[in-house]
Formats: C-alpha cells, structure tokens, sequence
C-alpha cells in the first residue's frame, strides 16, 4: 500500500531505474527477463526444481521505447514528451497510459521509481 507521502508525489517527477536484466529481439523489441518467484519461500523451495527460473516478457514498440528510456536520469514527463513527438496521437491518452505502465512494473518489482 502506497504511503501518503508516495501518493503525494508528481509521477511526471519522478524517473524509473530498471530492476531486471533484458535483451532484444530480433524484431527489436524489449525483452525483459524476471524471476518467477520473489517469495524468500518459493525462491528457497520451488526454484531450484525449475528449468527455468525466469519468465521473458516481450514488450511492444511503445514499451519498448519506453524501457529504453528508464535510466534513472529522465523523469517520466520528459518521456511522455518524446513519445508524443515519435508516435503523436498514438499514445493517447499518453499520461494515463504512461502512468498504468509504469504502476504496473512497479507493482511487479521491475522498475523502482525515485525522486531526482
């Protein structure tokens, strides 16, 4: 659950640091490589009986862009700005679609957003 602090924070602020390792696709796109589990249990019990880990998540062109994009330095508003300017009305309505994107990698531990 987020802190009142947190909600009180400006997303377009802050700028997200990647917490997973990825690749690219033939095709180009971003492919993120996450664990499956992050349960000190499951990790400790279940992992080691596993082929694989990891889970790959593919990423379209947009999230793709976006990926690239989460350095730790550029702030979520200056990416939602090169956005608009490479895919204009595409990304409509861009700060609600950034904002989902972005809550959900975080939920799922793949960025962490911090304050620059």
């Amino acid at each position: 659950m987020l802190t009142k602090r947190r909600r009180e924070m400006n997303l377009l602020t802050l700028s997200p640091v990647r917490n997973v390792p990825w690749e690219t696709s033939a095709e180009g796109r971003i492919v993120l490589i996450a664990p499956k589990f992050r349960n000190r249990v499951l990790v400790r019990f279940l992992v080691p009986l596993l082929k694989r880990p990891t889970m790959k998540l593919t990423l379209d062109g947009i999230g793709s862009d976006v990926w690239t994009l989460c350095d730790g330095v550029t702030n979520v508003g200056t990416i939602a700005r090169r956005l608009t300017e490479k895919y204009g009305e595409k990304t409509d309505p861009g700060y609600e679609r950034l904002g989902r994107f972005f809550a959900g990698l975080e939920r799922e531990r793949l960025v962490t957003m911090v304050q620059r």
